[in-house]
């Protein structure tokens, strides 16, 4: 079976999803059959996004816990099942890279920036 067979039915949530990578790969999902559910903070965007790609959009804001909930639970309810999470949200700091320090990454654990602080 070729691998964009195995997209066929399978439920996807991407987080980050309304554009740039996160929109790219939702887009990618949905034209090799997959249902594509984009999870994002961009409202307009991804309700724009989600309804050319024939998914739907949740307003996710992954540092909340009962954000990634609702978008589990939206999945579940639409399809019955989840077969796939794309996890590419993120932030954009104004800062460089050496600004950020340890107590700042800490902060910012929710979305795994600090794992990579403390290994660098």
């Amino acid at each position: 079976m070729c691998c964009v067979c195995k997209l066929i039915g399978k439920v996807a949530i991407v987080t980050g999803g309304a554009r740039g990578i996160g929109g790219a790969t939702a887009t990618l999902l949905s034209e090799n059959g997959a249902h594509v559910i984009i999870a994002d903070i961009l409202d307009e965007v991804g309700v724009n996004l989600a309804k050319s790609i024939r998914g739907l959009y949740v307003h996710c804001d992954v540092s909340k816990e009962s954000d990634v909930e609702s978008a589990v639970q939206l999945a579940l309810s639409w399809k019955g099942k989840l077969d796939i999470i794309f996890s590419n949200a993120g932030i954009i700091g104004t800062k460089t890279l050496n600004f950020y320090r340890l107590r700042i990454a800490s902060e910012k654990q929710n979305l795994g920036i600090y794992y990579l602080f403390v290994r660098i």
